[in-house]
């Protein structure tokens, strides 16, 4: 039987237990103490669930952290891709323009 203390403050309202063992029984009690120093004392069995239940968990956090992963390759490729886009577009426009303007100098091009 092992035993843990943990004194919380008045207006701690909720106080979580971590780095339980799964389907394990453990006896949580809590013990409230006035300024007379009386005590009175509450207790409650739980039992933890079992490992299956910490996978299913687990899981569940390689799976955000692959969508995570996967929705910024997204939006890397699609940055990529609208970049390459008008980077073409741009060098597009201004190969037409030099176009146009050898084009209005035909004159002076000789013809031997």
């Amino acid at each position: 039987h092992i035993t843990y203390t943990a004194r919380v403050p008045v207006d701690v309202h909720e106080y979580n237990l971590t780095h339980l063992q799964p389907s394990t029984d453990y006896e949580v009690c809590l013990t409230v103490s006035n300024i007379h120093q009386q005590t009175q004392k509450s207790c409650v069995n739980v039992t933890t669930k079992n490992a299956a239940f910490a996978l299913d968990i687990t899981d569940q956090e390689t799976s955000t952290a692959l969508a995570a992963v996967m929705g910024s390759m997204f939006a890397v490729i699609s940055l990529a891709s609208v970049s390459v886009y008008v980077a073409k577009r741009f060098k597009r426009k201004n190969y037409h323009h030099s176009l146009k303007k050898y084009m209005q100098k035909t004159s002076s091009i000789p013809l031997n």
